[in-house]
């Protein structure tokens, strides 16, 4: 039997969840077209990383920094041709000082 974890990750493709009828969950919440823009303004998320050079801190980028960075302007690069790349799905994690914030903040 699959850990609580291991079944979170496979939610929408177990068997059970195929064969349920979900069509009392559909449509039973009266949620205003604009509400997540209201969220938006109400709540903004600060995601500027100041104080970042991308043309000097890329060559104080390590390797793996490197090839994450490379790996995020490749995906752009083939976006603006209209080259239609497949969907990009990257996860960068560490520990403290390592940094990510550093190689995110090229962008």
């Amino acid at each position: 039997m699959a850990s609580g974890a291991q079944e979170v990750d496979r939610l929408g493709e177990r068997e059970v969840d195929r064969l349920a009828d979900w069509s009392d969950r559909i449509g039973h919440y009266d949620i205003d077209s604009d509400y997540w823009v209201q969220q938006k303004v109400d709540h903004p998320a600060h995601l500027d990383v100041v104080g970042l050079d991308a043309d000097d801190n890329y060559a104080q980028l390590n390797a793996r920094q490197k090839l994450f960075c490379d790996t995020l302007l490749n995906h752009f690069r083939q976006s603006i041709r209209g080259q239609a790349p497949h969907q990009l799905l990257l996860h960068l994690d560490s520990e403290g000082g390592t940094g990510k914030t550093m190689a995110v903040g090229i962008w």
